[in-house]
């Protein structure tokens, strides 16, 4: 452990910040809290995988390793068929015009332009996604994330009222339908309080 101003490696314990052991340099006399290491080090996330692949519980690789379960659950989850929703949101009414659900390239954001041309839309605000840019022509694009936060804010209630569109959980359906759906039911409830149900099966 070396001093963050001189990289002295003489120093003297210096009370506690925030539960954290702090450390006063004899050289500068400069305070400082060694920075912590976030996550798994390269030796423990091999040795986590050759005793999983060995045939060890989660549970035992939990007690061997001395680490919390939650860690080791994140260590060896891996996301399948990533399913990406591109929602169409008119920040003037506040409303969920239209979503697409597919993959992030730009064959599924022209399916939903395809379908938002029939709303005549001036300008589209969004981030800075390459295929925005590909897709919509300059002069009615405005890429900015400073301009997005309406859609944030959707999106936050969208996963408030919906657990299978949180992050890093295990009620994510893979069923396209069953997303499709739940959008819909978001639509109506939660957006558009004159949106037909009816039309979903039409």
């Amino acid at each position: 452990m070396e001093c963050k101003k001189c990289g002295g490696k003489e120093h003297n314990k210096n009370e506690f910040v925030k539960g954290h052991q702090r450390y006063k340099c004899k050289n500068y006399r400069y305070q400082f809290v060694p920075t912590l290491q976030k996550g798994f080090n390269e030796q423990t996330k091999l040795i986590a995988y050759l005793l999983y692949i060995s045939g060890l519980s989660l549970r035992t690789i939990v007690r061997l390793l001395h680490i919390s379960a939650t860690s080791v659950v994140a260590l060896f989850t891996f996301k399948k068929n990533k399913l990406w929703i591109w929602k169409a949101y008119c920040t003037d009414t506040g409303q969920l015009i239209d979503w697409e659900c597919g993959n992030r390239d730009t064959n599924t954001l022209k399916r939903l332009l395809q379908r938002l041309k029939k709303w005549n839309i001036k300008i589209y605000i969004t981030d800075n996604w390459k295929s925005y840019s590909e897709m919509i022509p300059r002069e009615m694009l405005l890429q900015s994330k400073k301009c997005t936060y309406p859609i944030e804010r959707n999106n936050f209630r969208q996963r408030h009222w919906f657990a299978r569109f949180r992050r890093k959980t295990c009620v994510v359906s893979r069923s396209l339908q069953m997303v499709d759906l739940t959008m819909a039911l978001f639509a109506k409830f939660h957006c558009n309080s004159s949106f037909s149900f009816s039309s979903l099966f039409t």
